[in-house]
């Protein structure tokens, strides 16, 4: 898998952000900013959905991400 580097942020896997209605717990995915990290939860509604994250690059640490602005990518 290809990598794009970028300084200020974690090396980005090469694929598609995914839309927030494919975002599901227990999916494994990556964030430029906080790296890779498992979907505990997610609520709210279909415009306003946050996920609770744990991200392994921070040591377990769980954020609150708004899936929105998130732009994540699925790993798994």
């Amino acid at each position: 898998m290809s990598k794009i580097s970028n300084k200020s942020f974690k090396e980005i896997p090469a694929g598609e952000i995914a839309s927030q209605s494919d975002i599901k717990p227990g999916m494994i995915v990556f964030h430029a900013k906080f790296g890779e990290g498992e979907v505990i939860e997610i609520n709210g509604g279909d415009d306003n959905r946050i996920a609770r994250i744990q991200f392994k690059d921070l040591e377990g640490e769980e954020k609150h991400i708004v899936l929105r602005f998130a732009k994540l990518k699925i790993l798994v």
